[in-house]
């Protein structure tokens, strides 16, 4: 299968059928049934619906000949719509931490579903364009719609990796005759000790760096096992 959309795409029966009936549950249907199809999945329309916007993007600074620019899937176009979105959700952020949630309602700061519709209609130019080339910034605008600054997996990941250097930290502390506790490490690691005593069950953390202990010598070097 060919993963680019090209303009004969827009003809083909499954495209048609996908067109006619647009669902998550249609679309898994037809590629399942047509695994080497080349389905075109640009439905949010084009000229026309940006035309019917008009007024609401110019109420948010943006002109129609912007979004017509995004539809042609130009990249210098994309950017800077996505770095002004951008600076449109740190307004929303600020108006959010100072309680001024209203402002939304006023039009005072752009609707979280007007910058996903821009978003959606940037991924679908680039599908029926055929270009499918990522621009940096539309990914920065995606991942904080998607994922937000603090992604909840992220977050585990990161714990994940804390608790990794915490074991470290107390192995070596232990290789080299120091006395080992959740303390010096938290200090070490720049967490409290509360936080590393909620990484480990009981005696697990003394276990564990009794384990990986003998991978310093007796300065707190690594071992040289090659």
């Amino acid at each position: 299968m060919d993963f680019e959309s090209d303009e004969e795409a827009s003809f083909d029966s499954a495209t048609k059928a996908y067109k006619a009936e647009p669902t998550l549950q249609n679309y898994l249907k037809l590629r399942r049934a047509n695994p080497s199809a080349d389905i075109e999945v640009a439905v949010l329309g084009g000229f026309d619906s940006v035309v019917a916007m008009q007024a609401e993007f110019e109420a948010h600074g943006f002109s129609v000949e912007e979004m017509m620019g995004i539809l042609d899937a130009d990249q210098h176009t994309i950017s800077d719509v996505c770095l002004r979105l951008i600076e449109e959700l740190i307004h929303h952020e600020q108006l959010s931490q100072s309680g001024e949630t209203q402002l939304v309602r006023r039009k005072q700061a752009i609707p979280y579903k007007l910058v996903d519709w821009v978003i959606a209609i940037a991924l679908e130019s680039l599908s029926w364009t055929g270009s499918l080339k990522m621009n940096r910034d539309l990914i920065v605008l995606i991942n904080a719609r998607l994922v937000g600054s603090e992604p909840h997996y992220q977050q585990l990941v990161s714990a994940h990796e804390d608790r990794n250097r915490a074991t470290w930290c107390g192995a070596q502390l232990l290789a080299t005759g120091k006395q080992n506790s959740l303390r010096k490490v938290a200090a070490a690691i720049g967490v409290s000790p509360s936080t590393v005593s909620r990484w480990f069950g009981p005696g697990e953390f003394d276990l564990e760096c009794e384990r990986l202990s003998v991978m310093f010598n007796d300065d707190g070097s690594l071992k040289n096992f090659l």
